[in-house]
């Protein structure tokens, strides 16, 4: 395609560009698009390097923090005291017993302070089955950060979601892989053979799309 470029009235300049371009100009120009793009990559390099963006290991329990609520919402940057401190940081949680309900409830020691680091040492994991390293992403050095919380053993919720992100994306991923092969043999074997062939693929094509995704992946999914 021709796109033209004006220099003068006199003298004008055409450039020529190829369908990767013009789909990449066209991708550019849908704000939405980049930025679900953008945030897609980071997702997946989140999962990716999963054991250095998680504050801890996908099977690490703690005994002590059962149940814990969120602490994203107790990060301060001021203390009781009316003190300004340079970085986040939360008071240790202290885990008592509920004399009404037996439950367990958690309260602010304000006597201890756990500061939020960035590239702490912490739980030593192998990444990618080659790489040892005991650096995560952040922390709480001595003290314990769930931002999110813990479940009923004690495991990070943060830290479980990361690592189940590796199989959400990654069927995403293999979806399409499958689809596209699958498409492309059955494509050139109903555009090479032709006739009755093609008659018959392109009906149950027709006869697939009538079917609710939804139930078909369900009916997939119970067969393999």
């Amino acid at each position: 395609m021709f796109f033209k470029r004006k220099k003068s009235k006199e003298n004008e300049e055409y450039i020529v560009l190829s369908e990767g371009q013009l789909m990449w100009r066209k991708f550019l120009k849908h704000r939405v698009a980049v930025a679900a793009a953008i945030i897609l990559i980071i997702l997946y390099i989140v999962v990716i390097f999963a054991d250095f963006f998680a504050p801890y290991g996908m099977l690490t329990n703690h005994t002590d923090y059962l149940y814990t609520p969120p602490q994203i919402t107790k990060i301060r940057f001021i203390d009781t005291e009316g003190k300004f401190h340079i970085r986040p940081f939360m008071y240790r949680q202290i885990q008592e017993r509920d004399p009404k309900t037996l439950r367990f409830v958690y309260k602010d020691d304000v006597s201890q302070i756990d500061d939020i680091r960035f590239f702490v040492r912490a739980e030593e994991y192998t990444m990618l089955g080659f790489i040892k390293s005991d650096i995560h992403f952040f922390g709480a050095g001595e003290g314990k950060i769930f931002l999110l919380g813990t479940d009923i053993i004690g495991r990070d919720m943060l830290t479980r979601i990361i690592f189940g992100g590796r199989i959400s994306l990654s069927i995403g991923i293999i979806g399409v892989i499958i689809l596209v092969i699958l498409g492309t043999i059955v494509g050139t074997i109903s555009g090479y053979f032709v006739g009755w062939v093609d008659t018959i693929i392109q009906r149950l094509i027709e006869i697939l799309r009538t079917i609710p995704q939804i139930a078909l992946w369900m009916a997939l999914a119970e067969l393999f």
